[in-house]
């Protein structure tokens, strides 16, 4: 129900924005545990909403955080970075939410480092 899912997406989206910067932090500090947490909460969620191109980026990440692999971890991370910018864009094209630049977004950058 589309009243429902206007009510639920904010709280998702709110959710997912500190989860990627917990995220983030625990790939500076080389956390696997901990990124391999964030990652697999992301993926639960995202795919609970359907966001289905997210929840696949975030397990590629989940999966990069277990063999502890820093290069391929980076990457899956900026790819997810790229969903999830392109999930906030669909959501608010839809009227969901509202339109937001990344490149004003503080800690959280579409692309780019890690960081």
């Amino acid at each position: 129900d589309e009243a429902a899912l206007k009510d639920v997406i904010p709280l998702f989206i709110t959710d997912l924005e500190e989860r990627i910067h917990n995220l983030t932090e625990h790939i500076h500090s080389a956390n696997y545990q901990q990124i391999r947490n964030e990652a697999h909460t992301i993926k639960g969620s995202s795919f609970n909403i359907g966001a289905r191109l997210l929840g696949e980026a975030a397990f590629e990440v989940e999966k990069a955080g277990k063999v502890a692999d820093p290069g391929k971890l980076v990457e899956t991370f900026r790819a997810m970075k790229r969903c999830f910018w392109a999930l906030l864009y669909r959501l608010a094209a839809e009227g969901f939410i509202e339109s937001r630049d990344p490149e004003e977004e503080d800690g959280i950058i579409a692309g780019g480092n890690a960081s």
